[in-house]
């Protein structure tokens, strides 16, 4: 599949190791756990999974209902005005929270205070990069116009994650992920196999729509995760994806889920994307946003203008599209002039399908 490069400049190298691996490497592995036959990477149309508001959806459903009774009618001018605001970037909304862009068409005790400081003076040492430190981490590219997310109660700010992890060797680091279903939260491979910190981490704390020291829907602790050959075999970058999974539904089911899409790559070329994460270089679990468009496309990786930074490593790249949300790519790297994703083709999704069960 050709790429098209839009007045960017990406290192050739990329594109042509990009075509190298087979089938097996999008095979399943888990930490204990049976393999799969490979899936093909053909895509004839566009695969969407939609996403799920979750029982504080449902909530917040019902409070606009009593108050549009309340306000006579109100409601319906203001979904209006909501309509018309959507897809105008930088434009913020009546929560403080950015408007999303439209692609076209606290502690719980002392010890656990402890633990979380020595996390974030860690994270400000390495930010995160799981110790795959040769490649270069995600940048903000020129001016920072990333925005702070204020309420991370709202959808679809809550279905995304801090990540505290632990590695195999005890090292710890940040990271970030996102809901796609009850119990599985999406993220980076290296968040979760790092090569050079023993394999498999030991933990990870997911934390959705946390805000600084306050943990709005609580935390969990994950012990088990799953990613695919290609990322721990080849550690080849465009396989760099996986997911964590929790042992209760309870977290996934109140905060909901965003969708997912195998997209073709004449919807994905050019298409303006959003990203939101928990970057090292800025105030400690909080969750910045930034808008901007994909400038290329190889089969298994898209290349965005996206302003990131070390910390949102498997952090969602989604489009916003008639009110859904559909994650398209999952953030891995940075580059000279731009920052990169692991695509979901569609063994990619197929995998995430299973995976979110």
């Amino acid at each position: 599949m050709s790429a098209i490069v839009d007045d960017e400049m990406i290192e050739e190298d990329e594109f042509e190791a990009e075509e190298v691996g087979n089938e097996e490497d999008h095979q399943e592995v888990w930490g204990g756990g049976a393999e799969v036959s490979p899936e093909g990477e053909e895509l004839e149309e566009d695969m969407v999974e939609e996403d799920n508001k979750g029982t504080e959806g449902k909530k917040e459903t019902e409070q606009e209902g009593v108050e549009g009774e309340e306000e006579g009618g109100e409601k319906g001018k203001k979904g209006k005005k909501e309509t018309e605001q959507e897809g105008v970037e930088g434009e913020e909304g009546e929560d403080g929270n950015p408007i999303e862009v439209q692609g076209y068409g606290e502690p719980e005790d002392k010890a656990q205070e402890t633990i979380e400081e020595s996390f974030e003076e860690e994270s400000k040492k390495a930010y995160h990069e799981a110790g795959e430190g040769e490649w270069m981490m995600e940048r903000v590219l020129g001016r920072d116009d990333r925005k702070k997310i204020n309420n991370t109660t709202k959808f679809p700010w809550r279905t995304i994650c801090s990540l505290q992890i632990t590695a195999a060797d005890g090292r710890r680091y940040i990271g970030s992920g996102n809901f796609i279903g009850p119990h599985t939260v999406m993220t980076a491979g290296h968040c979760i196999y790092m090569h050079k910190h023993g394999g498999w981490v030991k933990s990870i704390k997911v934390v959705p729509g946390a805000n600084g020291s306050h943990k709005p829907f609580g935390s969990s602790i994950a012990t088990r995760f799953v990613t695919v050959k290609g990322w721990i075999r080849k550690r080849y970058k465009k396989y760099d994806y996986g997911a964590v999974i929790l042992s209760s539904n309870n977290l996934g089911k109140k905060v909901g889920w965003m969708g997912f899409a195998a997209l073709r790559w004449i919807n994905l070329i050019r298409l303006r994307v959003n990203n939101a994460g928990y970057p090292g270089d800025k105030s400690f679990k909080t969750m910045w946003w930034n808008c901007n468009r994909i400038v290329a496309v190889t089969a298994r990786r898209v290349f965005y203008k996206l302003d990131t930074y070390g910390g949102q490593s498997g952090s969602p790249i989604w489009r916003y599209r008639k009110g859904h949300r559909h994650q398209i790519a999952i953030h891995a790297y940075g580059g000279v002039s731009s920052n990169s994703g692991t695509r979901i083709t569609k063994a990619v999704y197929k995998n995430m399908k299973k995976w979110k069960k």
